[in-house]
């Protein structure tokens, strides 16, 4: 149908094109319109099902988040509150052990903030000077 043609006529190639046009018209009215529309509904269905797939996921994803921060969170809290009960009664039992404790903690860190500020600090480095060739 397609094919060279045999002829160099200008005239017996529009007319061969011509026949080829009509025959192409003939094919493309022939086709079943419900194929097209029964193709495209299962394509839309299929893209419907794997969005919603997706979608399924995400939440999931998203709730088992959510479940395993609210269980660290109260995992958190209650060793908080441990630390804080035990922390307590040691101070209960000991007063003057802890409130030592405290007081070195404290010299030492007013100590090295002491020597860090009397001692001179660090001089910035000057910049080398280059001499400038006189402009003529």
């Amino acid at each position: 149908m397609f094919g060279p043609s045999t002829s160099r006529n200008p005239a017996s190639r529009v007319a061969e094109l011509m026949r080829n046009i009509r025959a192409l018209e003939n094919k493309v009215r022939s086709l079943d319109t419900g194929t097209a529309s029964r193709a495209s509904a299962d394509v839309a269905d299929s893209v419907g099902t794997a969005l919603e797939d997706i979608t399924a996921r995400v939440r999931n994803g998203a709730g088992y988040a959510a479940d395993e921060a609210a269980r660290l969170g109260r995992r958190a809290s209650a060793a908080g509150r441990e630390s804080y009960a035990y922390l307590k009664s040691e101070v209960d039992a000991h007063p003057l052990v802890v409130l030592g404790v405290a007081a070195g903690i404290g010299i030492l860190i007013g100590a090295s903030l002491y020597r860090r500020s009397t001692s001179s600090p660090a001089e910035p480095k000057q910049r080398r000077r280059t001499k400038r060739k006189a402009r003529k």
